[in-house]
C-alpha cells in the first residue's frame, strides 16, 4: 500500500472503462479505487455509489468508509475523462501537487463576484438558502454559519459578500430565434422577466447570496486525509439539497481545509480541450490510440481532459 489513493469518478457507468484506466496508470499507482454509479458488477476495484452525476460530491460521502480503512495520507481523485501525466506517480506527486498534511490541491477556486458573463449555475447558487429547509433537511444546523463561512472564504483569500455583483454572470439576455407566434409570446415574457430583474438587481445593488458558496473546475483534486472526513460529510450535506458539483466541491474544501493550493501555485497547468470539433481533432492527432497519445503527452501538462475513453483503444 502507498501513500496515495488514486480515486477515478465516473460520472456515468462506463464498465468498458475500467481496464483502460488500469492500462493507464496501474505501474504508476499501487492502490486505485473506481467510483461508479450504479455499479452491481465483481470487480473489487469499485466502490458503488448511488447519486445522480450532477451532484457527484455525494460519491464521496457514499465511499468514505471504504476509502478511509487503509490509511492513506492523500487521496487524488480525478473524473474518469481526465488524464493525468504519466510522469505522475504516487512517489512524486508532492513534485506537482504542493501539498502536505494540511493542505489540498483543486485546479481553481472561484470568487462567484468575479465572474462577469453569464453561468447557468450562478442562479442556483443565488437560489440556494440553507435557512429554508431544503428536502426537508434543516441546513441551518448542519453548516457552519453564514459568519464562519464568510471567515473561511477570507482566509483563502476569496471575496467576503452577501451578493452577486454582476448582472450577466446570473441573468442569460433572450434572443428572438424564431417567428412563431409562440416564440414572440416567450421572447416577450423572457424580457419582461429580464426587465424585472434589472430593476431589482439595481434597487438591491446585486443579486443577494444566502449562503457563501465558491465556484470552480471538480475534475481534479488532492485531499490530504486530515481534511477528507470533514470534506466528505459537507459533500454529503451539499448533494443531499442538490447544490451543482462545481460549487459544492470548491466550497466543500473551503470550508474544510486550511490551505488550498490551485493550479495557479503549480509549475505546470492542465489542457482543456473546447468543443467537439476541438476533442474530434485531438482523437485523429493520436488516432484514437491510448498508447500513442501517453507516449506523446505534452511536458508541460498536469493533464488533459477531456478524453472521451469509450472512443479510443489501446495496442
Amino acid at each position: 500500500m502507498g501513500d496515495l489513493a488514486l480515486v477515478i469518478i465516473f460520472n456515468h457507468r462506463y464498465d468498458q472503462n475500467i481496464e483502460k484506466l488500469v492500462h493507464i496508470y496501474a505501474e504508476k499507482f499501487s492502490d486505485i479505487f473506481f467510483l461508479i454509479p450504479f455499479y452491481d458488477g465483481s470487480d473489487p476495484r469499485v466502490i458503488p455509489v448511488f447519486e445522480s452525476s450532477v451532484y457527484f460530491q455525494g460519491y464521496l460521502t457514499q465511499a468514505f468508509e471504504k476509502l478511509r480503512l487503509n490509511n492513506f495520507h492523500y487521496y487524488l481523485f480525478l473524473a474518469d475523462d481526465l488524464i493525468l501525466n504519466p510522469k505522475i506517480n504516487e512517489n512524486n506527486f508532492r513534485t506537482y501537487f504542493p501539498v502536505d498534511d494540511d493542505t489540498a490541491y483543486i485546479k481553481e477556486l472561484v470568487d462567484l463576484n468575479s465572474v462577469n458573463e453569464y453561468w447557468v449555475r450562478m442562479e442556483e447558487a443565488v437560489r440556494y438558502n440553507p435557512n429554508k429547509p431544503i428536502n426537508r433537511i434543516d441546513l441551518k444546523d448542519l453548516l457552519p454559519s453564514f459568519t464562519e463561512a464568510a471567515r473561511r472564504l477570507q482566509l483563502h483569500g476569496l471575496t467576503v459578500s452577501d451578493k452577486i455583483m454582476a448582472f450577466d454572470a446570473v441573468y442569460k439576455r433572450s434572443q428572438l430565434l424564431g417567428v412563431s407566434l409562440q416564440k414572440v409570446i416567450s421572447f416577450f415574457v423572457s424580457i419582461l422577466k429580464l426587465i424585472k430583474s434589472r430593476w431589482l438587481f439595481i434597487k438591491n445593488q446585486g443579486v443577494r447570496l444566502y449562503y457563501p458558496l465558491v465556484g470552480g473546475n471538480s475534475d481534479i483534486f488532492l485531499i490530504p486525509s486530515a481534511v477528507l472526513k470533514r470534506f466528505s460529510y459537507l459533500c454529503g450535506i451539499f448533494a443531499s439539497s442538490d447544490l451543482f458539483v462545481e460549487l459544492a466541491i470548491p466550497t466543500a474544501l473551503v470550508l474544510s481545509a486550511n490551505k488550498i493550493v490551485t493550479e495557479k501555485d503549480t509549475k505546470i497547468k492542465g489542457i482543456a480541450i473546447k468543443g467537439q470539433e476541438a476533442i474530434h481533432q485531438f482523437e485523429m492527432k493520436f488516432d484514437a490510440n491510448l498508447d500513442n497519445f501517453l507516449n506523446q503527452f505534452p511536458d508541460e501538462a498536469h493533464f488533459v481532459h477531456p478524453i472521451k475513453l469509450s472512443r479510443w483503444h489501446c495496442k
